[in-house]
């Protein structure tokens, strides 16, 4: 990473640290649109997840089908573990700035 996704990976890293700022976990507007987004994107199909932060959305998502999902953060510390116990084929975490990703 450059020198610039470097600070924004730091900025975002402290609102997710609970030691930090840490109020980045208080809630989940990802996860409260997810009964709304499964009414439009059906079973089966690449969902691009960018910002995807604790992966509750992500979570939620994968309860309503079967769905392959790519997330995408900046801050390494954000995922949680619900959604880490998930990783694999058909989920994956790219850790990269939008403006690099591979």
């Amino acid at each position: 990473m450059d020198s610039l996704a470097m600070e924004w990976k730091k900025r975002f890293e402290n609102v997710w640290d609970p030691k930090g700022q840490g109020k980045y976990r208080l809630g989940s507007p990802g996860e409260r649109l997810v009964p709304l987004f499964c009414n439009y994107v059906k079973p089966g199909q690449v969902i691009n997840e960018y910002g995807s932060g604790t992966g509750r959305a992500v979570v939620a998502i994968r309860e309503h089908g079967n769905y392959k999902i790519n997330m995408v953060d900046i801050a390494e510390n954000a995922l949680e573990d619900a959604a880490k116990g998930k990783l694999g084929d058909d989920l994956s975490l790219t850790i990269a700035p939008l403006w690099q990703l591979p």
